[in-house]
């Protein structure tokens, strides 16, 4: 669309030019001049629109190619932030697994503790009462 406009303003100039020089060759007072400088004052008003509009073309091409290229950098930082987002939830249910083995693990050890500590109490409570057999008869 820019290189259609260029097109169009490059042919309006030319129109100009060709207008500028039938004018320069005719004399002030020729009434073809008048015409001439009419139509000569239409194409410089035409060619001075195109240029404003092929400017606008330029200006909102440009951030149009700004915009584009920001989309891209945020879809881009978007998917990076997906990859991310799946690689911590890998890693925060590895540590579930672990924490939940090492919690196993310890139960484990804690109930084999306590069978050991009931085994040591009833040792040494039948001990103790082995003792006070022990003492009875021999007060006997």
């Amino acid at each position: 669309r820019l290189r259609e406009m260029a097109a169009l303003l490059a042919e309006k100039e030319y129109e100009t030019e060709k207008l500028s020089e039938e004018l320069a060759k005719l004399d002030k007072d020729h009434s073809d001049a008048k015409d001439l400088e009419d139509r000569l004052k239409l194409k410089q008003e035409q060619v001075a629109e195109l240029r404003r509009k092929q400017a606008e073309l330029t200006r909102l091409t440009t951030v149009a190619s700004k915009n584009e290229t920001q989309i891209a950098k945020l879809s881009q930082e978007i998917n990076e932030m997906k990859h991310k987002k799946v690689e911590l939830q890998k890693q925060i249910t590895a540590e579930r697994k672990s924490h939940a083995a090492e919690l196993q693990k310890l139960k484990k050890e804690s109930m084999q503790q306590q069978k050991e500590l009931i085994k040591v109490k009833q040792l040494k409570d039948q001990k103790a009462m082995e003792a006070q057999k022990a003492q009875h008869v021999a007060k006997a």
